[in-house]
């Protein structure tokens, strides 16, 4: 089967076909022009990637007894509300694209792309314990423990996992590079006013203070700004 970087929304994937396409051209399946092509029947570049996702899935007669009957979904219909992976091609085309880049798993498990599915670690305690950002995988109690409890060093943080998270994030400056550090001063002027409506916006009004205004001070700002968001919606 031949698709293309265009028959994806995920950025990741594009630019995988992108770097190993072979051929650009009208493609096939989605009919969008001059994109980068990929074969499924020759390559197999996409392959491990797809294939660890759809293993994250359990079919249903492995489901333990415990597993919600409510959760239980089809595969594409899952991949589709969860990960929006697939641009806007129709439901059966974006089967097939995925039949055909996991072929061998197809042939081993068609129940996972065929039958009912589940995440069985989205009901078990112990795994989210052990590999969610949130211990307890509830937003209401981390909300009330930085608010009332410990604003900073909360115990229900796994600090592993936002270091690995945190880790994609990070910035590397190379010796006598100038690092900008910026600071809203509060009590001076009405810097920032935060309004929360029916769809709660933020509306700055701001002067940045002690601080050159380069591009990375000011993403300094603008996380600032949408963490001050973030805790007034909470």
């Amino acid at each position: 089967m031949i698709i293309c970087d265009g028959c994806f929304y995920d950025k990741e994937i594009s630019s995988i076909i992108k770097s190993v396409s072979r051929n650009s051209g009208i493609c096939p399946t989605c009919h969008k022009h001059d994109k980068k092509l990929y074969d499924t029947d020759y390559q197999n570049d996409l392959t491990p990637y797809f294939e660890d996702l759809v293993n994250t899935y359990t079919p249903e007669e492995l489901l333990p007894p415990s597993f919600p009957a409510a959760e239980k979904r089809r595969l594409m219909d899952d991949l589709n509300e969860r990960w929006q992976i697939f641009s806007d091609i129709p439901y059966p085309t974006q089967y097939e694209i995925l039949r055909n880049i996991c072929s061998e798993l197809y042939a081993s498990t068609p129940s996972l792309f065929d039958g009912l599915v589940g995440i069985p670690e989205l009901y078990d305690d112990l795994y989210l314990k052990n590999h969610m950002l949130l211990r307890t995988n509830n937003w209401d109690l981390f909300v009330n423990e930085i608010k009332t409890v410990n604003r900073y060093h909360s115990k229900l943080v796994n600090l592993d996992i936002l270091e690995k998270y945190c880790s994609f994030i990070r910035k590397t400056y190379k010796a006598g590079y100038y690092f900008y550090r910026a600071r809203i001063l509060w009590g001076l002027h009405p810097q920032v006013r935060v309004q929360k409506d029916e769809q709660m916006h933020v509306e700055l009004h701001a002067y940045i203070l002690q601080a050159t205004l380069k591009p990375h001070c000011m993403r300094f700002v603008q996380v600032f700004l949408i963490l001050l968001a973030l805790e007034n919606f909470c």
